[in-house]
């Protein structure tokens, strides 16, 4: 079958307001560092009072890795719920500016979602999250003929908070079983690992989940050890092709008893580490669909991942086909 697009993504959507804070700023604030908490909207509009100057940019897990694969060339998609409000406005924009193919799906009763991004001087982002809008995201949104229309179709684990959301992805799954549309999920932070861990370790081990990305801290979550060796050691007999995220240390691909490992050049000037991973992701799945090897499609996760970080916001801010054919790929 022919396919229109190489890439679908379903999440979450979300405008990113970025802040830049100093470390005692969340311990004020009682924040765990690093982390995506979930909160009302009186609780946004409290935190965004006491911030300095935001930027604002489209965001949301999914929508990233659309617009980063976007960047790299490659036919991508999105489907996520905004509202007709200005937050909606730049959302769409930006995904429309980004090259995605994007139809708002537009949702009454709630604001378009945005999440509050505290950015301390490491790089680190520790996310205030307001889902509004992108609750509504459910089966009844989903173009079943723009689903099989995708060679993949990529899910972030943030939707698993939300049942209407995972319904979504239960029809989909259904959908794409026993055809040749691929099922990919981002295990999204450890949190989200920790609360829906039975449910991610059954989809992998019935083959539902055919291309898994997490970070070293999710994947020993994940299967609960304390090692990265021993996430290996277990994640190596299910099977799953997965990309693993390793931060300055680069990242891993598994399958089975394939193993290949990726270095990357240090980054000495961390910016902001928001959407390293779903970058990573769009590098990673565009050399996968375009005859890279393993290894090489982990280098370009890694080389797309490291010229994000090296400025404010989740999108890449230059030529990434440049930048990658710089390091010898592509």
């Amino acid at each position: 079958m022919s396919h229109k697009y190489d890439l679908l993504t379903v999440g979450n959507a979300i405008i990113d307001i970025l802040v830049t804070v100093e470390e005692d700023f969340l311990v004020e604030q009682k924040l765990d560092k690093s982390a995506m908490k979930l909160v009302d909207a009186d609780e946004s509009n409290a935190l965004y009072s006491k911030v300095g100057a935001a930027t604002e940019r489209s965001g949301g897990s999914a929508a990233n890795t659309a617009v980063g694969y976007g960047y790299f060339g490659g036919k991508a998609s999105y489907i996520g719920t905004i509202a007709k409000d200005q937050f909606g406005t730049i959302f769409n924009h930006d995904m429309d500016a980004s090259g995605v193919d994007y139809t708002p799906i537009y949702v009454e009763g709630k604001p378009t979602s945005q999440s509050i991004i505290l950015v301390t001087p490491d790089g680190e982002r520790t996310m205030n999250t307001y889902l509004g809008a992108s609750t509504d995201l459910g089966p009844e949104h989903i173009d079943d003929e723009l689903i099989l229309s995708a060679k993949t179709v990529y899910f972030e684990g943030y939707l698993w908070y939300q049942p209407p959301a995972k319904a979504a992805f239960d029809h989909i799954a259904k959908l794409t079983k026993g055809t040749d549309t691929k099922i990919s999920v981002s295990l999204a932070d450890q949190f989200c690992v920790d609360n829906f861990r039975d449910s991610f370790k059954s989809l992998i081990d019935d083959g539902t989940i055919e291309i898994l990305f997490a970070n070293e801290d999710e994947i020993k979550a994940l299967y609960q050890v304390d090692t990265f060796e021993a996430a290996l050691v277990e994640n190596a007999k299910t099977g799953v092709l997965s990309f693993i995220t390793r931060g300055a240390n680069g990242a891993v691909a598994q399958q089975g008893d394939v193993t290949e490992y990726a270095s990357v050049d240090p980054v000495f000037d961390i910016v902001d580490l928001t959407g390293a991973g779903d970058i990573f992701a769009s590098g990673a799945l565009y050399g996968l669909e375009h005859g890279m090897s393993l290894a090489d499609s982990t280098k370009l996760g890694c080389v797309a991942a490291r010229e994000v970080i090296q400025h404010m916001g989740p999108h890449p801010t230059v030529d990434i086909i440049s930048v990658a054919k710089k390091a010898g790929l592509l």
